[in-house]
């Protein structure tokens, strides 16, 4: 967990996070979302980074939506780095949930990629 800051450290430090984050947890991306939901205060936003296909976690998203978060997703497709999976449910879900998300796809620019308008 990083609290909210400003400026080019603040970056690096979540992409550094980032690049070496790794899930070692039992629990599915639903049931993390369960977990946490008691720590997530209203106006918060919640970014959600996953290359995860699974749509039960879009339910959970969508309750703690109600609840006056505000979800996002960034979703790392799986398909462009070569698997087998496709995502074309897992997109749809999302927009009829109204979760804004933005894909990345292997060999994007991160940066361009992740300034592009969230699809909705």
């Amino acid at each position: 967990v990083h609290e909210a800051e400003r400026g080019e450290r603040q970056l690096n430090r979540v992409l550094q996070t980032l690049a070496t984050a790794r899930s070692k947890s039992p629990y599915t991306l639903a049931q993390m979302l369960t977990l946490e939901a008691p720590y997530l205060q209203r106006g918060a936003t919640l970014i959600i980074i996953t290359p995860s296909t699974a749509t039960d976690w879009i339910a959970e998203t969508q309750i703690l939506a109600r609840r006056g978060i505000h979800p996002m997703c960034i979703f790392v497709d799986p398909h462009s780095f070569g698997s087998s999976v496709r995502t074309d449910d897992l997109k749809d879900s999302l927009r009829v949930a109204k979760i804004p998300f933005i894909p990345v796809h292997y060999y994007d620019d991160i940066t361009a990629a992740l300034e592009q308008r969230m699809h909705v």
